[in-house]
């Protein structure tokens, strides 16, 4: 799942929209923590538009302004939903362990926790078959 393809389609589950509005709307409801450049959004819509999952169109603009409205097609649309449910899995499994990350406020403590990760790991897992641990 590529969180960045769903945002974009998100985006486009209201109404057709061009490149412009696409990434105001992006940077709006992101609360100004998503800004997307021209070189990466063209090139994401592009993607989408080869898989089938978005569809462009010449239209004018409220300016009379020649641009390409993309919308999502229905094939999107499932693509949409099927990704927003992995989406919605994967934020509440990160949420239930969120306990579990308290105190690494400080890089150091992070580093820590992630090295020490698979020492944490070997100590719970079962042996693997003929009884002998990996190296």
């Amino acid at each position: 799942m590529r969180s960045d393809l769903l945002l974009l389609k998100r985006s486009l589950a209201l109404e057709p929209q061009n490149g412009w509005a696409i990434s105001l709307r992006l940077r709006s409801i992101s609360g100004d923590v998503l800004q997307v450049s021209e070189g990466s959004l063209y090139p994401a819509l592009h993607k989408l538009e080869q898989e089938g999952w978005i569809k462009a169109e010449w239209k004018q603009t409220e300016n009379n302004r020649r641009a390409k409205f993309y919308s999502l097609t229905r094939l999107g649309r499932k693509q949409l939903e099927s990704e927003a449910a992995n989406w919605q899995r994967l934020s509440s499994a990160i949420s239930l362990r969120r306990p579990a990350f308290r105190g690494l406020e400080t890089h150091a403590a992070l580093k820590h926790w992630w090295f020490t990760a698979p020492l944490r790991l070997k100590s719970i897992l079962p042996p693997p078959p003929g009884g002998a641990r990996a190296r």
